[in-house]
């Protein structure tokens, strides 16, 4: 995910169900995240339209995030490592964590951090 702290700020208030938030995401072009955002607060057709719409690692990520082990397993065995690392964060993976540090995807840590306190909510 490569997006601004000011995009990122607003998908954390989406998440935590803050409608203008949302509302922003998709009147700025950032669909991808406002559905993420739905889907993870389990809206099936934000799962959906992320799926029809080519963002496979979004919908990987929350259904990994719900403890769905075959999307976990994609997750890893992608090239790129930061969104197996993410859901794992989410579920206390200190390895992962220390990898995204590593790595300097401190945005992917707060993401893992509200993430899992909504994932706590429900």
């Amino acid at each position: 995910m490569q997006y601004s702290e000011s995009v990122f700020e607003e998908l954390f208030l989406a998440i935590r169900g803050e409608q203008t938030a949302f509302r922003w995401l998709m009147d700025n072009d950032y669909k991808e995240l406002g559905a993420f955002s739905m889907a993870i607060n389990g809206q099936p057709t934000a799962y959906k339209w992320l799926e029809d719409n080519d963002f496979h690692h979004f919908s990987l990520i929350v259904k990994a995030s719900k403890k769905h082990s075959s999307s976990l397993l994609a997750l890893t065995e992608m090239q790129d490592k930061k969104y197996a690392c993410l859901v794992g964060a989410i579920h206390y993976d200190n390895n992962c964590k220390q990898w995204l540090q590593n790595k300097n995807h401190y945005d992917l840590i707060d993401l893992a951090l509200i993430l899992r306190n909504k994932l706590n909510e429900n």
